[in-house]
């Protein structure tokens, strides 16, 4: 997805003399800094360029692939470290090797794919690496991945079988019924020994335990030598609670979900309000 040079535009028209007394912005991608069609308001744009032009490291903090977001990172203006994969790969580049890396093991991968082929068997598996999707089954869904900017995934024979590179996540697709009931019933089974989160109502993802946005802004941070009460998160999904307790300023979008907003200090108008410009906007007047 390309959002055009008018966004790159807004970085020659910026100017903010006083600085603001945070350093490190950690933005979600979908439902916060994305409106509900999954586009970039220029308002939105602007106040993301100011606050860069305020002396603040941005982060894309997304379940996404880094070559999803890459489009965004450019139009934006965007240089360093980015949040991919919910947390489970700190990059810079897609050519080169992560900064940070935190894959499923092969017998976690394993366990997720059987358990929901026996729970929810008509809900459509897809295995994310570092740098492509695998399902292994043609489904009605698979339109959802480009609806949400991430490539076409490769269809394999079999997950369980198929030779593929270390798992980032297992990310599973139904509707918001369906996802909801299979988290209730998975939980109990694999919940002790993996982190497991929506980020839409529809997807139900699975992480190594240790993995979530929270723990790589935390390791982030404290590679750039970043205090926390340097740092603004602003997220909606559930996957965005730890993001937002890791942040001394964590803002969440009113359309967020209930664990993102008890997280918040700030309750930001909503994606489709361009709840992050008005967030920005008023942080930048004050300073």
């Amino acid at each position: 997805m390309n959002w055009g040079s008018g966004v790159r535009m807004y970085r020659s028209l910026v100017k903010v003399d006083a600085p603001v007394p945070y350093r490190l912005l950690a933005l979600d991608v979908d439902g916060t800094l994305l409106d509900s069609r999954h586009q970039l308001p220029p308002r939105v744009a602007r106040a993301v360029v100011a606050a860069c032009a305020s002396g603040l490291t941005v982060t894309l903090a997304t379940g996404k692939l880094l070559r999803s977001i890459r489009s965004l990172i450019e139009a934006l203006g965007l240089n360093g470290p980015q949040i991919c994969l919910n947390g489970a790969a700190i990059m810079e580049e897609v050519s080169e090797p992560p900064l940070h890396y935190a894959p499923l093991t092969n017998d976690d991968r394993r366990a997720v794919i059987e358990t929901v082929r026996r729970l929810a068997p008509e809900t459509l598996i897809s295995q994310f690496a570092l740098d492509d999707i695998f399902v292994d089954r043609e489904h009605p869904s698979l339109s959802v991945f480009e609806e949400f900017g991430e490539q076409r995934p490769e269809i394999v024979s079999d997950l369980l079988t198929v030779e593929s590179p270390p798992a980032a996540k297992i990310l599973v697709v139904g509707s918001p019924d369906r996802v909801a009931a299979l988290h209730e019933q998975i939980a109990p089974i694999l919940g002790a020994r993996l982190y497991i989160t929506t980020t839409m109502p529809i997807f139900l993802e699975f992480f190594r335990f240790e993995v979530n946005k929270g723990h790589a802004l935390r390791r982030l941070r404290q590679t750039l030598g970043i205090a926390q009460e340097e740092v603004i998160a602003i997220g909606d999904g559930e996957n965005d609670a730890p993001l937002l307790r890791e942040a001394g300023l964590p803002v969440a979008m009113s359309n967020g979900a209930t664990a993102t907003r008890a997280a918040a200090q700030i309750i930001a108008p909503s994606n489709d309000e361009e709840g992050v410009a008005v967030v920005l906007e008023r942080l930048l007047r004050k300073f």
